[in-house]
């Protein structure tokens, strides 16, 4: 590895921490970390509402390219709830340079949930969990 790639990577590493809190308080992009991967997710819309539903787009990076051929999907659920949706999976589509994309199911009640991603790589099933907070209208 070059001292060009070190320093990116050290750039890298010391923005994660200041992205993850600038992302979590807009609900159109949220960035985790599992391992080498950095997965990045948008919403459309961008802030999910009560009663519909929201195309989810997720970016998978790994040496600060786009990995693209990985199987992943996603599942929504409501963590301090129990409903026969939680165990429902979606398929995230591959679209090329490391962009995902599927549909999930009806937001049916305001409150905390979570959208846990699930993608392989061919380097084994990694899990991220992304909160979401979704207001009564």
């Amino acid at each position: 590895m070059g001292i060009a790639q070190v320093m990116a990577r050290a750039v890298s590493v010391m923005a994660a921490p200041m992205l993850f809190a600038a992302c979590d308080a807009d609900h159109n992009s949220q960035t985790r970390q599992a391992g080498d991967y950095f997965i990045t997710i948008t919403t459309d819309p961008e802030k999910p509402q009560v009663g519909g539903d929201a195309q989810l787009t997720a970016h998978i990076v790994r040496d600060d390219e786009g990995v693209e051929r990985c199987r992943a999907g996603f599942r929504q659920y409501m963590p301090a709830h129990q409903m026969t949706s939680d165990h429902a999976k979606y398929v995230l589509q591959d679209l090329g340079q490391g962009s995902y994309r599927g549909r999930g199911s009806e937001f049916t009640m305001g409150g905390d949930w979570e959208v846990e991603l699930q993608f392989n790589c061919g380097d084994g099933t990694k899990t991220v969990v992304f909160p979401f907070n979704l207001q009564w209208m």
